[in-house]
């Protein structure tokens, strides 16, 4: 599962559930200090594009997916931000 997985189920389905797998995602940057500032495009252009062959995933949704990832899981003091 990747963070991108769980955003679409939010959307798609029960928030219980979505909470549940966020959790379980693993910390890629577990014993790296994150030092990134995630800005994300959530302008209406992103929202009409599709990714890849997959005909439910558009680019907002990987964007904001991302931007949330490394948001929660890094450490140091952008820990917990994103900008949009």
């Amino acid at each position: 599962m990747y963070p991108y997985d769980v955003i679409k189920s939010l959307t798609k389905g029960d928030e219980e559930v979505s909470v549940a797998q966020w959790e379980a995602l693993p910390n890629w940057f577990e014993g790296n200090v994150g030092h990134m500032l995630p800005l994300v495009d959530v302008s209406s252009s992103m929202s009409g594009h599709k990714v890849g062959d997959n005909p439910t995933m558009n680019c907002m949704d990987m964007a904001v997916a991302l931007g949330l990832y490394i948001a929660d899981k890094q450490s140091g003091p952008f820990n917990g931000c994103w900008l949009n």
